[in-house]
């Protein structure tokens, strides 16, 4: 797990995979894929796209301290959000 921070965010690859947002406790609150990691954890700190218009995102936001990403291929990326969604705080099935 690592801080959500820009400097650790900056490291990562823009390739397709599964990542995880965590509170100050450690409690998985969301989780979900995209096809360019760095740029979805981007939008998650700064509150672009849909994390920008989507309600609720922005208490996501102000919750999340740390994050783990999971690099590997969409369809399995997104097999393994479905699975973990149930019992997230912001994740909507």
């Amino acid at each position: 797990m690592r801080q959500l921070r820009k400097g650790n965010v900056a490291k990562e690859r823009n390739i397709p995979g599964n990542y995880q947002l965590f509170n100050d406790k450690g409690k998985l609150i969301y989780t979900g894929s995209s096809r360019k990691i760095k740029n979805r954890l981007l939008a998650a700190l700064y509150g672009r796209a849909d994390y920008a218009q989507v309600g609720g995102k922005d208490k996501l936001r102000n919750e999340a301290t740390h994050y783990d990403v999971n690099y590997m291929p969409i369809k399995q990326a997104r097999k393994k959000e479905k699975r973990s969604k149930r019992g997230c705080k912001y994740n909507q099935l």
